[in-house]
């Protein structure tokens, strides 16, 4: 019998084991995740010149800053990026709250924003990755921006296969001006190039949006770097092209169903930790009884 009697010795060795087991996963992840946030941190501390926040220049756009407590800046960089201008790369942190005015109700949100000035008046366009909506050990907070923006300002009917990988919000109902800049060419290089990233364009300027703690290489950063290159490469000699009259307009959003997935994943992740114990425990009891087993063949 491999499973070890609660009241002997050998069932306080297999939850031993078990916390043993809990505690190596944990510290493993810990470390991998530290060690490549500190290396890939540095890498972008030593390439790119660190900036202060440049006055009357938005670094975020109103998907992230909509319906906010507060909205803070923790890193900012000023990187080349063709022959564009102002463009920087910033660490934002988001804090919302499920109740309104009680502060206990805050929950905080981690992005990575590439900023760039268009050069023109645009439309308010957002263009979702649908990789990155899942809640996943390394996607924790990219798929609330698909939440919050409002369903009614979805395009349904994009080109080709775009839409198994985008999803297109615009505030445009009739969904003219936005289909002028998300042309085929655009979809093809976002399917191509960026696909793991989240796209906003507001008021003359484009928002690569990444998942902040799923930056663990310098592959990372060099790839949000090559979308937002590919994306501007389509986008400027499309914008160019046309005059907006809409690009007053915003997309309407709906705090109230972000608030509820959000309080949703806080269970989730509650219950996802006692599955972890769980799980560990089980490990342990199993190997508490090979142990029973292995000293009574001795």
């Amino acid at each position: 019998m491999l499973v070890p009697d609660v009241n002997n010795k050998e069932a306080s060795v297999a939850l031993n084991w078990a916390l043993l087991v809990y505690l190596c996963v944990v510290a493993e992840y810990w470390l991998y995740t530290w060690y490549a946030r500190k290396h890939t941190w540095a890498y972008i501390k030593a390439t790119y010149k660190n900036s202060s926040r440049p006055a009357g220049v938005p670094l975020a756009g109103p998907i992230l800053e909509t319906g906010a407590r507060s909205v803070a800046i923790s890193a900012i960089y000023e990187i080349p990026l063709s022959s564009m201008h102002s463009a920087y790369l910033t660490q934002i942190e988001v804090t919302r709250n499920i109740i309104s005015n009680y502060d206990k109700s805050n929950y905080m949100l981690r992005y990575l924003v590439i900023a760039v000035d268009l050069g023109v008046p645009t439309p308010h366009i957002f263009i979702d990755g649908r990789s990155q909506n899942r809640f996943r050990r390394k996607t924790t907070d990219l798929w609330s921006l698909t939440k919050l923006v409002h369903k009614k300002n979805k395009i349904n009917d994009l080109e080709g296969d775009f839409y198994k990988y985008f999803d297109v919000y615009t505030a445009d109902r009739d969904y003219l001006s936005a289909l002028t800049i998300v042309t085929p060419d655009v979809m093809l290089v976002l399917r191509n190039q960026g696909y793991s990233f989240d796209y906003e364009i507001h008021n003359g300027r484009l928002y690569v949006i990444h998942e902040a703690k799923a930056l663990l290489s310098t592959a990372e950063v060099q790839a949000m770097l090559k979308a937002a290159q590919s994306c501007l490469g389509e986008l400027i000699p499309q914008i160019t092209k046309h005059k907006y009259h809409d690009a007053h307009r915003e997309l309407a959003y709906q705090a109230d169903r972000l608030h509820r997935w959000a309080a949703g994943f806080s269970i989730l992740m509650v219950g996802r930790f006692f599955a972890k114990v769980l799980f560990c425990l089980v490990v342990g009891v199993i190997v508490g009884g090979y142990i029973k087993e292995f000293v009574a063949w001795q």
